[in-house]
């Protein structure tokens, strides 16, 4: 198949914890990459972002990113890239219309959905699009733009099914190795929550339930955009570490700043348990990684998180606002090492099974391959069925903001 992945903000190039750059476009670069290597031929049309960026660079052989004219050729802070869709739809559009052919397209956020929608419409391309992850409250948390084009999407596909991770990048290691390279005592219960210096990534939820514990525990707090050298100056992290004094575990509590993917996966195997309560949903990468190094996962009901840990079985759920639930279960971890490894284990088996980045290209295309038996033929019979592969959690109308993209 010819595939073309549209990103008008996140880029397979773009350096991760750069500015604008953030964990979307690893799953784009990792995903593009395996169905090729599957032997699909791929393009990321996405947005210029740098004056001298040439039009096409060609990643490896049958995979493309094609920078497109819409708006300022710098960084756009995401609130701002609604302003610029109507000049990157018209981008693609024309793209399309002079000489490249796809058989689908996906279209990895609600606003580029837009986008594959006027594809359709003009050129008859069936399109698979992301839901875009929801809060505990089931509000969309990126913008409104989702509502009415799902009902024109052939198939939706979970916002979570588009996360992976790299199984020669994290694989468990020995705990007391993990230890001794992180510089970790090699007999404490170690907590380790990772994730973004923002407040609804659930630091504090994370900080009151290790006050609570009781037990002789250190908690890691770890943040994937902040660099070392720049946590002192973290608006988050000067938070947090105020209300760790008050909590009075100032002392207990390390800030790490942002690591490679050998850092991260040796801080996942030195902990006794890994905790992800975010607030809102994101894609659900940090628990993945901590699966795949065998550590046992405390996450957040709601969201990505449950998408990945099975309660019970591979770690716990609990409310992703509630200190006193996520201090029980830290106790009973803390209790009960043996049922602790047992959920890694158990962890460790089902990301290798489902979560691979292959895993998860191998799932898409068979979605994609769905959607082509279907197509209408030249005479213009023929319909595609349409593919719900997420609940319909809200009701669905035509918003201002995709009708107006629809009429260019």
């Amino acid at each position: 198949m010819r595939i073309a992945l549209l990103s008008e903000h996140a880029s397979p190039l773009a350096d991760l914890g750069g500015v604008d750059a953030d964990g979307e476009n690893i799953a784009i670069a990792h995903v593009a990459r395996c169905l090729v290597e599957e032997g699909h031929e791929v393009d990321v049309l996405t947005r210029r972002d740098a004056p001298r960026q040439p039009p096409v660079v060609t990643m490896l052989p049958g995979l493309r990113v094609l920078h497109l004219d819409a708006g300022p050729a710098g960084f756009v802070r995401d609130e701002d890239l609604p302003r610029w869709m109507p000049a990157f739809a018209a981008a693609c559009l024309e793209a399309c219309s002079q000489g490249l052919r796809y058989d689908v397209v996906h279209a990895d956020s609600p606003r580029s959905a837009q986008v594959a929608a006027l594809l359709k419409r003009r050129l008859g391309l069936p399109f698979v699009m992301n839901a875009s992850p929801s809060d505990p409250d089931g509000d969309d948390i990126a913008d409104d733009t989702e509502e009415g084009i799902e009902d024109e999407a052939d198939a939706v596909v979970n916002y979570r099914a588009f996360t992976g991770f790299d199984p020669l990048a994290f694989a468990p290691m020995s705990r007391a190795e993990a230890r001794s390279a992180a510089a970790i005592a090699p007999d404490a219960f170690v907590v380790l929550q990772r994730g973004c210096a923002q407040p609804r990534d659930g630091g504090e939820n994370v900080l009151r339930a290790f006050a609570l514990l009781g037990a002789d525990a250190r908690l890691v707090i770890a943040f994937d955009d902040v660099a070392g050298d720049q946590l002192p100056c973290s608006l988050e992290c000067q938070r947090l570490a105020a209300i760790a004094r008050r909590l009075g575990v100032a002392a207990r509590v390390d800030f790490l700043g942002r690591g490679d993917a050998e850092s991260r996966r040796r801080l996942a195997c030195a902990a006794n348990v890994f905790v992800s309560t975010p607030w809102h949903a994101p894609l659900g990468a940090s628990p993945l990684q901590a699966m795949a190094c065998g550590t046992p996962v405390i996450a957040a009901d709601a969201g990505g998180e449950q998408h990945a840990v099975l309660d019970g079985v591979t770690g716990f759920l609990v409310p992703s606002n509630d200190p006193a639930a996520l201090a029980v279960h830290l106790g009973y971890l803390h209790d009960h090492p043996a049922l602790a490894r047992a959920l890694g284990l158990a962890g460790l088996r089902r990301a290798r099974t489902m979560f691979t980045w292959e895993a998860v290209a191998a799932q898409l295309a068979e979605t994609y391959r769905q959607l082509l038996p279907t197509l209408p033929r030249a005479d213009g019979s023929g319909r595609r069925s349409h593919l719900r592969l997420v609940p319909r959690e809200r009701g669905l109308g035509t918003t201002s903001s995709s009708a107006g993209l629809a009429g260019r």
